[in-house]
């Protein structure tokens, strides 16, 4: 039996259609494929990130208001430290807090200053000597003054002039603008 030219002519138009998709696959889109996983992949990426972003949002906004509260917590510290120039009178509301608890000032010595960054710190060696109740009342006192003050060191003892009274030993930071650094 003989082909026909119907069977022929048909398969050399499938043979002519696989040829040119074998073409198209080798010629155009496999050198293509490399591109197009990147372009894939981008595109993933900027969903993800879209996806994300109502988080990030919410993240930064918390941050800035962490931001916000310290800045405010910073100013008004800033507000609360004295300027050099008036840290004498510290020194004197100072003793005078020690005078109001019925304390006896034995002594006051500020000590070398240390500068930092829009900060001075100056210790104080500060002792005094009344009753137990009478320099809890002085450290209140201190507690009390709007000034930053550090205590730094407490030692009590039993005081050689006098049986009932007590030995107060204080090691004192007081904190000031350095008027140098600050902005």
């Amino acid at each position: 039996m003989a082909d026909s030219p119907l069977k022929r002519g048909s398969w050399l138009v499938t043979l002519a259609l696989a040829g040119g998709g074998l073409l198209y696959l080798f010629c155009a889109f496999m050198p293509n494929a490399r591109s197009i996983h990147t372009l894939r992949e981008e595109i993933s990426s900027r969903q993800r990130f879209g996806a994300e972003t109502p988080v990030l949002t919410a993240g930064v906004l918390m941050l800035k208001k962490q931001l916000d509260r310290t800045k405010a917590y910073v100013a008004e510290n800033r507000r609360r430290l004295p300027s050099a120039a008036e840290l004498p009178e510290l020194g004197s509301r100072i003793t005078r807090e020690a005078d109001l608890a019925r304390t006896r000032t034995l002594r006051f010595e500020p000590q070398s200053p240390k500068d930092l960054a829009g900060l001075r710190m100056v210790p104080v060696a500060f002792d005094a000597q009344g009753s137990y109740g009478e320099i809890g009342k002085m450290l209140a006192g201190l507690e009390s003054l709007p000034e930053r003050i550090w205590v730094e060191e407490v030692k009590i003892e039993a005081s050689r002039e006098s049986a009932k009274d007590e030995q107060c030993v204080l090691k004192l930071t007081v904190f000031a603008l350095n008027s140098e650094n600050s902005d």
